[in-house]
Order: C-alpha cells, then structure tokens, then sequence
C-alpha cells in the first residue's frame, strides 16, 4: 500500500462513535455486562473481581461502555481517546451510572503522546493497534505501560477468518459504487441487515457498516500476521498469556513442576495459531477430518491469507478481474483432505459470486449474494482478542 490510512483521522472526519452500545435501560446493561464478563473471566482467564482498586489503562475507549464494566468492577481507570466525539460521551455515561469517580485521568492524547508516571495493572486497546503505520512501536508502549506480571489486552484481525467478512465489503463495493451515502447504506441494508440481525451483536446496524464496510481503513492493511505481533510483544518484554479463539490448548497431563522453556511455550502458541486456523474461516470445520499434519494446515493457512489479502485490495478499487478463488477451490484435493459440506458449499457459491462481480450489474450482483446461503450465513471468526504478560 502506498499510504496506510489513519483510524483516528477516519472516525474524526466523519464524527463517528464505533462503538455506541445502547445501555438505556437495566436489561441491555445487563447483558453488555454479562458479554464481557464472559470475554474476560471465561474466555481470557481473567477474573474481574481482580481488579478491584487496581489500576486499569484503556486506549481508545471510544464512548466508554466496555470500560464502564471494568469501572463497575471497582477499577481505577486512565482513558486515552483523542477522538474529540466520542469522550463527552464517556463523561455522561459515568455520570448517569454513578462511577465518575473512577475515572483518573481522561487524556486527549494519542497512546504515542501518552505521558503518565503511573504503570498499570491492565493495559487495554481494541479496535485499533494492527491499523497504526507503526505497530510495533505502538506495541512497546503499550507493554512499557504495563507494570511487571501486568497484562495488556489487545485485539487483532485475522485474516484466515476475515473471508467472509471481504466477500461481504466485496460485494458491497461493487453493488455501492458510484451511490451517496445514505444510498449505500440503503443497499447495505438490503444486503446483510436481515443476516446481520440474527447475530447477538452488541452495536446496531447502522454503527457496524459505518465502521467495516463503509470503511477506508477496513483492507489489506489490517490482516497483520499473528506471528509478527506475538514477535512485537516479546521484545517488549511480554509473553504469550491466552487467547479468544483459544490459539493453545493446555497440556492437562503434563505435572506442572516439568516446567517449559520459553521456546517451547513460544512454539506451543505458533503451532497452536496454525492448527486451529483453518476452522475461523467457518467458525466451525473446514474439512471432514481434522488429522492434517502441521506441514499441511501452514498451507491452509497461507493459502487463505493470500486469496483474503488479494480480496481485500480489490475492494479499495473493484474493477474486474476480481480475483481468482483456483489457491482455495482446489485446496482439499492438493493436501488430499475433504472439505467438509458446508466449507464445499461456501466454495462453490464464492466462485459463483466472483464471477457476477466481474461482469454483473448492481442487481444481479445482489440477487446472486441473497441466494448464495451459506455465504450469507458465515461471519467467520476474524476478530481475535489476545492478551499478554508482562514478565516480572
């Protein structure tokens, strides 16, 4: 690419709130706070109740409802958004649930700019790390922030599982191209909101297109390999902690005095990425088999990064030809595996659809999306949450 857009400038520019949860009334605060309390103590292995006068760093909190958790929990909490639309919404939620006075510091400031004498017991930044022009120096910081055995929390889009998430902004591209805004919302709509609907997400509808398929920043950009990050942590100084999708099963059977070296544990977590990669395309199994030896699901894997990453600069600028799916349709025959039925079937209707794309028009473009039904019913599993130790 020849300039990385920047998130910052994106959401300024079009006063936009990504985040916008709707919490007006107990039940919905409810079950926001019941969604991520699941993330956190099930999912992540991180007890809330933890962090109780404990001292919590989020970056980029946007209008403030996943940190109001957390201050909810009795944490002390710093927020960093420079996002001028979005922090007097953080002030009023506070206010009207009655933990302002959680809140330490509300900085204006960029988590380059971030100045603080404090280090933190949790450091916590969604949504934006593997957008920045520098991602490793964004990465050191943030492990400098956080105070030794502390942990810092981030998320990451993964491409393996981000193929239907590009052939749904594919789609899109080609059927809003040309139109206004409010006109490529209104195709959006009569695309994906029926789908859309039937997902437990916690934003609207309007919110998640604004912030994925209406999004400049939402491209090639984003699908930065795990390996490259976990690489980023550790010369912070930080390991490995856990993961949603889990990356590594634990060694049950293993007495926990046999105690392994950092390069076993830093192996264990890579080929726990690779092994379990191919099932975030469906979230859920791509083959009828799930015995293909590492050599084999490392192909898996880069195969489907490089069909995504082709997909995803295609969408910045959809003209035909759209690209070939021939690296992925023929993926099961060249490692002698099966797909499984509904994996055969997302093939088979993505290389219908590439086709339309090349040639159709705006509406048999989106009569050939609405029939295809197992694409319509695969989101993936593409955002990653993972978290990280710093060593003491």
């Amino acid at each position: 690419m020849a300039e990385t857009p920047s998130l910052l400038s994106y959401y300024r520019g079009a006063a936009f709130n990504p985040l916008g949860i709707d919490l007006s009334d107990p039940a919905k605060l409810a079950a926001h706070r019941a969604k991520r309390e699941h993330l956190y103590q099930t999912l992540l292995g991180l007890p809330l109740g933890w962090l109780r006068g404990k001292e919590v760093l989020e970056v980029g909190p946007a209008s403030g409802e996943n940190a109001l958790v957390f201050a909810m929990m009795g944490a002390n909490l710093t927020l960093v958004e420079p996002n001028e639309h979005t922090r007097p919404r953080i002030e009023a939620l506070f206010d009207h649930f009655g933990v302002r006075d959680r809140i330490r510091e509300l900085s204006a400031s960029t988590i380059d700019a971030f100045r603080c004498d404090r280090s933190f017991d949790l450091v916590v930044a969604e949504g934006f790390v593997d957008t920045l022009a520098d991602r490793e120096r964004a990465i050191a910081r943030l492990c400098e922030l956080a105070s030794p055995g502390g942990v810092v929390s981030v998320t990451r889009h993964e491409a393996v599982g981000m193929l239907a998430e590009f052939v749904k902004k594919a789609v899109y591209a080609r059927a809003s191209a040309s139109l206004a805004e409010e006109e490529r919302l209104a195709v959006a709509e009569s695309l994906f909101a029926e789908d859309y609907a039937r997902i437990p997400a916690s934003r609207g509808f309007r919110t998640w297109w604004k912030d994925n398929l209406d999004s400049p920043v939402v491209n090639e950009w984003l699908l930065w390999p795990f390996e490259e990050m976990l690489a980023a942590f550790h010369a912070g100084g930080c390991s490995y902690h856990a993961s949603h999708p889990n990356y590594v099963e634990r060694d049950t059977l293993r007495w926990y005095k046999d105690v392994p070296s950092a390069e076993e544990r830093e192996r264990a977590v890579l080929d726990g990425y690779v092994r379990r990669a191919a099932s975030w395309v469906l979230a859920g199994p791509l083959f009828e088999r799930d015995d293909a030896p590492i050599e084999a699901r490392r192909e898996v894997v880069s195969a489907f990064r490089a069909f995504v990453a082709a997909l995803a600069r295609w969408t910045r600028q959809p003209v035909a030809p759209a690209p070939s799916p021939d690296a992925i349709e023929g993926l099961d025959r060249r490692l002698g595996l099966q797909f499984a039925p509904r994996a055969a079937s997302l093939v088979r209707e993505l290389t219908a659809l590439l086709a339309t794309l090349d040639a159709g028009t705006r509406e048999s473009i989106v009569e050939q999306y609405r029939a295809s039904s197992t694409l319509r019913s695969v989101w993936g599993s593409h955002y990653h949450y993972v978290c990280f130790r710093r060593e003491a």
